[in-house]
């Protein structure tokens, strides 16, 4: 028997598979098959639960994500600003370690704890690196710092911002990730290796925008 096989495929997804008999011209349905539609996600790993991640647009970045997860890079860093927040609540025997990491060694910007001292840090190279701190708070504590054209802000608990004006915008991407609760490339901070955080970490969320 001649003749040959025809693949079509819905609008819906549906793909219908079709013999043409070349010898006699009769189409024959032969089978039928429904096939999982593809959709677009945003690239990340985890070790945790599920995150919501959200990108408002090809330029911008809306992501919460839990701790252990990271928004695999190049991350778009030129000429943008940055605002990170989270909820944090330090382990008691080992208080110290990243909160959350943007980027890293070339251009990075990260907010984390050690020796008491939380702190918002913006990197441009290994030797260009500044940074603001604020007294860690017992227990859990809310944190949020952002960077813009005019400043490095951190705050701890809504309370008064620590600041510094002599900072600047990143001029170029980033090949490192999005990390919460550890750094997994090169630091974005004043610290050694991924400097992960012991304790929780909630409500994250990392806003990187024009």
């Amino acid at each position: 028997l001649l003749g040959v096989v025809v693949n079509i495929t819905l609008a819906d997804g549906t793909q219908l598979e079709e013999f043409v008999n070349t010898e006699s011209g009769i189409s024959e349905q032969v089978t039928w098959a429904k096939t999982q539609k593809m959709r677009s996600v945003p690239r990340y790993s985890s070790t945790s639960s599920t995150s919501d991640m959200d990108e408002d647009s090809d330029d911008n970045y809306n992501l919460s994500l839990n701790k252990g997860q990271s928004h695999e890079g190049p991350i778009r860093l030129a000429d943008r600003r940055i605002t990170l927040r989270a909820n944090a609540t330090p382990d008691v025997k080992n208080p110290n370690g990243v909160i959350i990491a943007v980027g890293g060694e070339d251009y990075g910007m990260s907010i984390y704890v050690k020796d008491r001292q939380v702190y918002a840090c913006v990197r441009h190279g290994l030797d260009d690196l500044k940074w603001v701190a604020k007294p860690t708070p017992l227990g859990s504590f809310d944190i949020e710092a952002s960077l813009n054209r005019s400043a490095l802000s951190l705050s701890v608990n809504g309370g008064s911002a620590a600041q510094r004006s002599d900072v600047k915008l990143f001029e170029s991407s980033t090949q490192d990730n999005i990390d919460v609760g550890q750094d997994t490339g090169t630091p974005a901070g004043e610290y050694d290796d991924s400097f992960p955080f012991a304790g929780d970490i909630q409500d994250t969320r990392i806003l990187i925008r024009e």
